[in-house]
């Protein structure tokens, strides 16, 4: 089940993660199968996202639910932090997919954490009355999730979104790769998110 505002610590559950990431809701609808880039380069780290995209377009399939806009990108580099970097010091990325749910906005974001330093829950977001500051709050979410080592910031979640957020922990599997894509999987994982966000 998804989870609330009062959620344990992320280090405590051993999910299996495949990284992921956010998008702006005032954005004009772009190409699904492009990536916004903020770098000429992102679009070279969607692989990291295969398995959350997939989770994402079977999402969208289900009743009244549509794709918006999807955007990549890299974490930022804050003085005294390196987890804005993989282990073999590629970017560390952040994908973020708008989904439309009949007059709602929904952002999920996913973390890239191929590298095994953490593994984060999908977070999923409602965009009430974020309008232009959308991009703001987002920016300070990749700071204070660096600040935190790679653990969503629950007080900060709380602050700016109050009860519009879930952190929903990913489907565990018996098989040991992050990239799994059988469809038993990624559906047991669209379904969690469809629930959390009818539960709006």
């Amino acid at each position: 089940q998804g989870e609330h505002t009062a959620n344990p610590p992320e280090k405590t559950s051993p999910e299996v993660s495949t990284g992921e990431g956010s998008t702006q809701g005032t954005a004009p609808p772009a190409n699904y199968d492009g990536v916004d880039d903020k770098s000429d380069d992102a679009h070279l780290y969607a692989v990291r996202f295969e398995a959350f995209n997939a989770m994402v377009n079977r999402l969208a399939s289900m009743p009244g639910c549509s794709l918006g806009h999807r955007e990549i990108r890299k974490l930022p580099s804050i003085a005294g932090f390196s987890k804005h970097l993989l282990v073999d010091k590629n970017p560390r990325c952040l994908d973020v997919h708008l989904v439309n749910k009949g007059d709602s906005v929904f952002a999920l974001l996913e973390i890239d954490t191929s590298d095994n330093k953490n593994r984060l829950s999908t977070l999923v977001l409602k965009q009430s009355a974020l309008s232009t500051d959308w991009k703001q709050y987002l920016s300070h979410l990749e700071i204070q999730l660096l600040k935190r080592s790679l653990v969503w910031p629950t007080s900060f979640l709380s602050e700016k979104f109050g009860s519009e957020y879930r952190r929903i922990p990913h489907q565990k599997s018996s098989v040991g790769n992050k990239a799994l894509l059988e469809r038993e999987y990624i559906d047991r994982w669209a379904e969690r998110v469809y629930r959390e966000i009818l539960a709006y």
